[in-house]
């Protein structure tokens, strides 16, 4: 990517991207700008900047956990902990199909260290009361 000479400096510390894309993604930001109230341009920026700069996610899955942790330490393993762990399953597969799985792992990875505890499993109780299974995020 390198600017256009016409638009260097017009914008402190910007530059012009161009790409080509599809006709039905071209479609999709519309539709998604329109309901924004954003240009195309603003769409594809925030976009862009959300998933370049993961400070949002880790702060919302922060969060989940912060909740998660307190409920279970507050009064043990709950069916309100259970919702709060699958709002956790949630936020961490919406990340991955948004952005991908590298992109979720590293916002995890960001959680750990920011939180400094590990990330609690999502894996649901069964009616027995024993979870099944094995989550490769917890850790």
């Amino acid at each position: 990517m390198t600017p256009t000479s016409r638009n260097e400096g017009s914008r402190a510390g910007s530059i012009v991207v161009n790409f080509r894309a599809t006709e039905a993604l071209v479609r999709g930001l519309d539709e998604l700008a329109a309901v924004e109230h954003r240009s195309r341009a603003s769409t594809i920026a925030l976009v862009l900047t959300r998933a370049a700069n993961p400070a949002e996610a880790v702060s919302v899955i922060e969060s989940i956990i912060r909740s998660l942790n307190a409920e279970i330490e507050d009064k043990g393993e709950t069916e309100y902990s259970e919702f709060i762990r699958g709002q956790l399953h949630g936020a961490k597969w919406m990340l991955a199909s948004l952005l991908g799985e590298r992109a979720k792992n590293l916002v995890l990875e960001k959680v750990r260290k920011k939180t400094k505890n590990p990330i609690p499993h999502v894996v649901a109780r069964m009616p027995d009361g024993k979870r099944y299974g094995f989550d490769s995020d917890s850790g």
